[in-house]
């Protein structure tokens, strides 16, 4: 691969929480905001929450609030979800929410969408997962179309509109960043139809190196067919940075099995197979150099690094911060904030 190619680092978290003194929801939040607070200061290009709904799994049902309280207690790191889970709202709620995060960070929101997957959600809120593909379609066509500030008239099977235009828009012009999570090799060609930046979570379908790069060259090449320039990848990737091997193996083996067990649908590898498949980024900071440095090779341009997991406490979760951003970032350059990204269809 050309290693001339920047490369993003991004902190990711789900908000996951556990029956323990100190991780009640109120608590879970504060860390989180302590966390973007350090990010931000770190110089993190973009700081992501989860949206999970009627579950510890993750507890943050309303990113576009805690995105606009983190964007008070920030000034530089951007901001957005990962993903907002179209089906499960109305895009014009959407599109508007965004819009006020966009504005209340003076510009930083970064945007990615995803069709969700966690069957109890869409129970929760009475919408078929049958449907959640066509209403993702729909949503996001909706949502780009509303963010464009001219008025809208829609007619699809689960969304119409009738001249419908926002009355507040994005800061950022001509369009905010839009990205799409691939959770399946075959979502990935309709992304790069659309023209649009991808998300990836490796672990959870067990996408290790080789898959990737197949993956990842599947989508670049759909783009050629398009004759367009490809637009960039991210994927997110636990992460424990630690004086030493040992330390770091021993914190992401019992975090991660606290994580992946607490996951409301268990899918995916347990957590001795995350560490051995290189699912996850663990070590000293030159083991976590080089895990970075065949990752990039993938074709990776952005790693959503998911340093607050699995009741981590919030001083390890710190420090994995500080050594990261010391010690491993420095060999990949200095802040790589993408200078542009595909711009959406």
């Amino acid at each position: 691969m050309n290693d001339q190619r920047t490369l993003r680092f991004d902190v990711f978290t789900v908000l996951d929480g556990y029956p323990a003194p100190g991780q009640r929801p109120p608590d879970t939040i504060a860390r989180t905001l302590s966390e973007a607070e350090l990010a931000d200061q770190l110089g993190f290009d973009t700081f992501w929450l989860a949206e999970h709904h009627f579950a510890p799994y993750g507890i943050c049902p309303s990113p576009p609030v805690l995105l606009s309280a983190i964007a008070q207690h920030t000034r530089h790191i951007r901001l957005g979800p990962a993903v907002c889970v179209l089906p499960l709202d109305h895009p014009i709620r959407v599109a508007e929410q965004y819009a006020m995060v966009d504005i209340t960070s003076g510009g930083r929101l970064e945007m990615a969408v995803g069709a969700g997957y966690l069957k109890h959600e869409f129970a929760g809120f009475g919408v078929d997962t049958a449907s959640r593909r066509e209403r993702f379609e729909e949503g996001l066509d909706i949502l780009l179309a509303l963010w464009s500030g001219e008025s809208v008239s829609y007619s699809g099977r689960w969304f119409q509109l009738d001249g419908v235009q926002l009355n507040v828009l994005p800061l950022q012009q001509p369009r905010v960043p839009v990205w799409v999570a691939v959770g399946h090799p075959q979502s990935v060609r309709p992304a790069a139809r659309r023209g649009v930046p991808i998300l990836l979570i490796p672990y959870a379908t067990g996408l290790t190196d080789a898959p990737l790069a197949e993956l990842i060259e599947v989508y670049r090449s759909g783009f050629v067919a398009n004759g367009t320039a490809a637009a960039a990848v991210g994927a997110a990737y636990h992460l424990v940075v630690a004086p030493t091997e040992a330390e770091a193996t021993q914190l992401i083996q019992g975090a991660l099995r606290t994580y992946i067990q607490s996951r409301t649908q268990h899918s995916g590898p347990d957590a001795s197979a995350v560490i051995a498949d290189g699912l996850a980024i663990a070590g000293d900071p030159d083991a976590c150099i080089r895990r970075i440095r065949a990752l990039h090779e993938t074709g990776l341009d952005s790693l959503l690094l998911i340093a607050s997991f699995g009741g981590l406490p919030l001083q390890i979760v710190e420090r994995t911060l500080r050594l990261f951003a010391a010690e491993v970032r420095p060999a990949f350059g200095a802040s790589a904030q993408l200078v542009t990204l595909r711009s959406v269809r």
